[in-house]
């Protein structure tokens, strides 16, 4: 297109951009952006150049640097990051906005396009994974379940950890293989196995850095809240109003009580390897509550980070409105922000919305289930029933019932 002398890339790093000690971190900016002169300069992790002091003067002097003649116009700079991280980048200084005012999103990867890579991984070795092109088996039900469970998780990886799954399946089919073949099958019982091994280490792992679990628990057992309390600010051209959506109340409360759910005795004839699942089910249960509400406290102070960069804003058009000149610069940055931040809101709330239509589905589901087992009757005991897998075992662990019973008796 010719609007670059050179056909290159040069990559680096935030912390490329950060010094260590004072006065260190401008040459270190300007250096990298001397090597990406005439060509592209891909940042990644930039939002780093959001965290500490140093990282904080990095963002600044890039903005600074853009804009003077030696580079504005030769190169092209890309930041890259997670978006949550890249938004609040973008309220460190009001100019990165205006400077980069080209987003591309790349959306994570649902669990069906999981399996379709995972599947593909394995045929490059000639190794075919069982029920994997069988929708209706339950053999693919079940990975598909799985990968969806795992891909909710914030620690999934996408691409990088379908890598992982793919290695670890073919070495448990080499590790099994007798004799020579070219007609190589992946059991699918062993695919859940591993499926199921990552995720048992990813909740583990959640729950042990969660800080969150009884805030957690205490937002999502309350009926009625609003999760986003911002009203709209006052600018000296637009003013935005949001629509704050809420939780309704749930259709009926809950037909099981939760009094003593960890201490329920264990039947005497479960085994256990059941029972090892079950505790699982509970665990994986309360990390989706504390998840929720995780992401219900990210949104929420992602709008309070908007109003006070609001309020600074204002405050700041107010002291200087004297200046004529500078002022109507401040518009058009104004206004090039707000543009930025009508979208970040429109994305802030679509997303809660969106959160809050599934909470309710899934509690629709799980109460119509609950009201259904309840009339079975196939716990004498009438003990807690508890998500697991493709059904719902009694929380003693004697009673399993498949998600298919279910919808058969209630049809």
């Amino acid at each position: 297109m010719g609007l670059l002398s050179k056909p290159e890339v040069v990559e680096c790093s935030a912390k490329d951009l950060i010094g260590e000690y004072v006065g260190q971190t401008a040459p270190k900016t300007t250096k990298q952006l001397e090597l990406g002169l005439g060509k592209v300069l891909f940042i990644d992790e930039a939002y780093r150049l959001g965290e500490g002091p140093f990282a904080i003067e990095a963002a600044n002097e890039l903005v600074d640097i853009m804009t003077k003649p030696k580079f504005q116009g030769k190169l092209i700079v890309i930041l890259a990051g997670y978006d949550e991280d890249m938004d609040r980048l973008m309220t460190v200084n009001r100019g990165l906005a205006s400077r980069f005012s080209e987003e591309i999103f790349f959306p994570p990867l649902n669990p069906q396009q999981s399996l379709n890579l995972l599947t593909a991984g394995l045929q490059k070795k000639e190794i075919y994974l069982e029920g994997a092109d069988d929708k209706n088996s339950k053999s693919h039900k079940d990975i598909i379940n799985l990968l969806e469970k795992l891909t909710s998780l914030q620690s999934w990886g996408n691409a990088r950890d379908i890598q992982t799954l793919t290695k670890t399946m073919m070495g448990k089919v080499f590790a099994n293989l007798t004799e020579k073949s070219h007609h190589l099958v992946l059991p699918a019982i062993v695919a859940t196995e591993v499926l199921q091994e990552m995720l048992n280490r990813r909740l583990k792992s959640e729950i042990n850095t969660s800080q969150l679990p009884q805030k957690a628990e205490s937002l999502l057992r309350t009926q009625t809240f609003d999760p986003i309390r911002s009203q709209a600010p006052t600018a000296a051209t637009t003013t935005i109003q949001t629509t704050t959506p809420t939780v309704q109340e749930p259709l009926e409360e809950d037909l099981d009580s939760d009094e003593n759910f960890d201490t329920v005795p264990r039947d005497a004839n479960v085994s256990d390897e059941t029972w090892a699942q079950l505790q699982l089910a509970k665990q994986a249960a309360a990390t989706e509550a504390q998840r929720s509400a995780q992401e219900i406290l990210e949104f929420e102070q992602a709008v309070k980070a908007v109003e006070a960069q609001r309020e600074s804003l204002r405050r700041a058009e107010e002291a200087n409105r004297v200046e004529a000149d500078a002022a109507r610069r401040r518009l058009e940055e104004e206004r090039i922000a707000e543009a930025r931040r009508r979208l970040a809101e429109e994305r802030a709330q679509a997303a809660l919305e969106a959160a809050m239509k599934r909470e309710r589905e899934k509690m629709q589901r799980e109460l119509e289930a609950r009201r259904r087992l309840r009339k079975m009757g196939v716990c004498v005991q009438g003990y807690r029933w508890v998500k697991v897998g493709g059904g719902w075992q009694c929380e003693a662990g004697g009673h399993f019932v498949s998600d298919g019973e279910i919808e058969r008796f209630g049809g």
